[in-house]
């Protein structure tokens, strides 16, 4: 029988319209393991030995015209089940030999034999854009390549000749991931996949992978479908690779709003061939700036810790990432991480007294017009836009008490007095 279901319903029976293949043979054994006939198997999966001398034998099902006691099916079909007789049950082993039929004078009917396709799951190939370290990438078809020859990352699939498309859109199929990516991690419904995990009722929705480590363009494993009969597919490939090497695993990145600056820290815990971490700024996420940039370790497989300071952050809501660059001068982008600076207008000065250089400090640089200094009869001794770095030169003033003024855009003046010693 072509029984689709096996023992699902724990009957050897015909549950599939497809035919059973052709090329089969039974061999009569008897109960000294010595082969007495052979028959061909016609197609529509019935069989006759003619008459046979009473005793006990066994029925080996299998591909051999001159007979065998191994059993044996063409590829792409496994046995499902052994039964004598045409109630349910079975005989408690599926291998192709229904045993203990013992033959007297009456004939025997229903040595049944069930079979069927084991289902196949499709290999997986996708090219996507250079990914960051740690990204996590939904295995549903939603994660957006745009680079030349890029794909999207899509849902596991396969085919079985009773069942139909195996994938996941109806949420009752059962998978099995067969091998763990070998870099990375892989989540379903968010909790680490371990190796050989059943996933039943399985939802496209809830796989997703992680990339980890460094120095790889590429990451596989493997997974299996198993169709309505409980038979498990041979397991198949799912790669996702890209370009460029990761140059880095960045444990962590953070930016703090601390004053008027803006404080950024990562951690590195591995670096391959790296160079530079360049530090990148916008408003809106889509037009960056670089501001700065840091040198990389270059080799490393021990935890670093970097840090830079935007002295000049916008006002409102700003977004930072870093851009980490190989020596090759391949790279990758981190994470992206917001702050916020609300838009108060403050303003210090330091030193007081000074005698070379006074440092101002400011909530926003943007936000300043005009710089003026004058002495205590009002007479200005100094005015500017704003300065460099909030640096101004007052080595050549006399000695004395003297007010500086900031104007901002808005109109506003900060002053602020400090004295000046040679």
């Amino acid at each position: 029988f072509h029984d689709a279901n096996a023992l699902t319903d724990n009957t050897v029976n015909t549950t599939s319209a497809i035919a059973i293949p052709g090329g089969l043979f039974v061999t009569l054994v008897d109960n000294a393991g010595n082969p007495v006939a052979t028959v061909p198997v016609n197609a529509d999966g019935s069989y006759d030995f003619g008459n046979v001398e009473p005793g006990t034998y066994s029925v080996v099902l299998h591909q051999t015209a001159a007979g065998s006691t191994v059993p044996s099916l063409p590829t792409g079909w496994n046995n499902t089940g052994e039964h004598l007789g045409a109630n349910a049950g079975s005989d408690g082993t599926v291998n192709g030999i229904l045993p203990n039929i013992t033959v007297t004078t009456t004939d025997v009917t229903n040595a049944n034999f069930g079979v069927q396709q084991p289902p196949v799951a499709d290999p997986k190939n996708y090219l996507i854009d250079q990914p960051t370290v740690d990204v996590i990438i939904p295995l549903n078809g939603s994660h957006v390549s745009t680079g030349a020859g890029t794909t999207t990352p899509d849902q596991l699939t396969g085919t079985d000749p009773e069942d139909g498309a195996l994938n996941g859109d109806d949420k009752d199929r059962t998978v099995v991931i067969t091998t763990l990516p070998n870099n990375g991690e892989l989540y379903y419904n968010g909790i680490l996949v371990t190796p050989g995990q059943v996933i039943p009722n399985y939802n496209p929705d809830s796989l997703a992978i992680k990339l980890t480590g460094t120095g790889y363009t590429s990451t596989t494993f493997e997974y299996a479908y198993v169709d309505e009969a409980g038979e498990q597919s041979p397991p198949a490939p799912y790669t996702i690779r890209w370009e460029n090497p990761l140059p880095v695993t960045l444990v962590s990145f953070t930016v703090t709003a601390r004053e008027n600056v803006a404080e950024l820290n990562w951690v590195t815990s591995e670096e391959t061939n790296s160079d530079r971490f360049e530090v990148q700024r916008s408003l809106d996420g889509k037009a960056w700036k670089a501001i700065g940039s840091v040198k990389a370790q270059g080799e490393s497989k021990v935890r670093k810790t970097y840090a830079y300071v935007d002295h000049q952050p916008e006002v409102g809501v700003s977004v930072y990432r870093l851009k980490m660059v190989d020596a090759d001068s391949s790279f990758a982008f981190s994470a992206i991480r917001s702050v916020r600076f609300e838009s108060k207008l403050e303003s210090s000065i330091y030193p007081n007294p000074v005698s070379n250089e006074l440092t101002l400090k400011v909530t926003s640089w943007k936000q300043v017009k005009a710089i003026r200094i004058d002495n205590l009869a009002g007479l200005q001794v100094y005015s500017s836009g704003p300065v460099e770095a909030g640096k101004v030169d007052v080595s050549k003033l006399d000695s004395g008490v003297y007010v500086l003024r900031i104007t901002h855009t808005d109109g506003s003046v900060h002053t602020h007095k400090f004295v000046h010693i040679k």
